[in-house]
C-alpha cells in the first residue's frame, strides 16, 4: 500500500512538473525579424521555411503573412517532413486548409500581419529530423538577409525557400495529380521570402532528482517482487 501511495505521488510530481515546463515555454516563436523588408516583390506561388532542430519540440500554431488577401484567395500553411529530401508528394504532416474560409479560420485574416491558427493537439517533432513549413506569398515581404533574424532558441538551422509555383499547395489549382508539387523550389536569394511562421513549445524533460526518485521506486517495485 505506500508503495503504490509513493508511485502516485512521485506521477503527480512528473504531471506537474510537465505541465509548469509547458505553461513557461508556450507561444515561442519560431522566427522573428530584425530589419524591414527590402522589397515586396509580385505573388509568385509557394515558399518555404525549412529548419532543423537542436532539442526536440511541439508545435502548436502555424502562422501566415497575409498581405493584399481578397476573397478569391485560398492560402493554406502546410507542415512537411522533407528529411528525405524535396519530394512529390511530399510527407505531409498537418494543413491548414483554406485560411480565408470562415469554416477554417472564423476570425479571417488580418492584412499585414502573421496570422497564427492552432493545430490542435500539439505536433511533435525532433532532432534528426528535417522540417518545412509552406505558405503561397501573395506580394509578400522580402528580405535583403536573414542573417539578422532572431531565431527561436531550439532551431537550430534555417533556410528559405521559393518557387514552389502556385499548383504546389492549391488541390484545385494546377495539375490534379500534383496536389503537393514542392520540388520546383530553390533557395530564396538574396535573404528571403515570409509568408509562414510557427509557435512551439518546448518538450517536457524530467528533471534530473524526478528521474533519480523513478529509479528508487523502480528498484524498490523489483525488490518487494523478489522478496514475494
Amino acid at each position: 500500500m505506500k508503495m503504490s501511495r509513493l508511485v502516485r505521488g512521485v506521477g503527480a510530481v512528473l504531471a506537474v512538473q510537465v505541465l509548469a515546463a509547458a505553461s513557461a515555454n508556450a507561444g515561442i516563436i519560431a522566427f522573428t525579424e530584425n530589419a524591414p523588408p527590402d522589397s515586396t516583390p509580385a505573388a509568385t506561388g509557394l515558399v518555404g521555411f525549412e529548419f532543423t532542430l537542436n532539442q526536440n519540440i511541439n508545435l502548436t500554431q502555424l502562422g501566415f503573412y497575409a498581405q493584399s488577401i481578397g476573397g478569391n484567395d485560398t492560402p493554406h500553411v502546410a507542415l512537411l517532413n522533407v528529411t528525405a529530401g524535396q519530394k512529390n508528394p511530399p510527407t505531409v504532416l498537418y494543413d491548414t486548409g483554406n485560411l480565408n474560409s470562415a469554416a477554417v479560420n472564423p476570425g479571417g485574416l488580418v492584412n499585414f500581419a502573421i496570422n497564427y491558427v492552432s493545430v490542435g493537439t500539439p505536433i511533435p517533432l525532433t532532432v534528426g529530423q528535417s522540417y518545412e513549413i509552406t505558405a503561397p506569398i501573395y506580394f509578400s515581404q522580402q528580405f535583403n538577409s536573414t542573417a539578422g533574424f532572431t531565431l527561436g532558441g531550439a532551431i537550430a538551422t534555417a533556410a528559405f525557400e521559393k518557387g514552389g509555383g502556385w499548383n504546389g499547395w492549391d488541390p484545385g489549382n494546377g495539375v490534379p495529380s500534383q496536389v503537393y508539387d514542392y520540388t520546383a523550389q530553390s533557395a530564396g536569394s538574396p535573404g528571403g521570402n515570409i509568408s509562414a511562421d510557427f509557435q512551439y513549445t518546448l518538450a517536457a524533460v524530467p528533471e534530473p532528482g524526478s528521474i533519480a526518485v523513478l529509479a528508487a521506486v523502480g528498484a524498490g517495485l523489483s525488490m518487494r517482487r523478489r522478496k514475494t
